[in-house]
């Protein structure tokens, strides 16, 4: 529950941030950080091949050049 409330008002870029949350010391931290940064990196190459224009509702699919609404 600490993460959620923390995140309603700050964002988490990187590991050290945690140590902003109530639970997560510097031990855990460290236990953990190696699995975050590896989800980090995973995080990158699995973006969307699609991509909402700014001018219209629709949503254009990238590998087709075909919209629907």
């Amino acid at each position: 529950d600490a993460i959620i409330e923390y995140r309603k008002n700050n964002t988490i870029s990187n590991p050290d941030d945690l140590k902003n949350v109530k639970g997560f010391g510097e031990t855990l931290i460290n236990n953990i950080k190696a699995q975050i940064e590896s989800n980090k990196k995973k995080d990158k190459s699995n973006k969307p091949s699609y991509s909402k224009s700014n001018n219209t509702n629709s949503i254009k699919d990238k590998n087709t050049n075909n919209s629907s609404k």
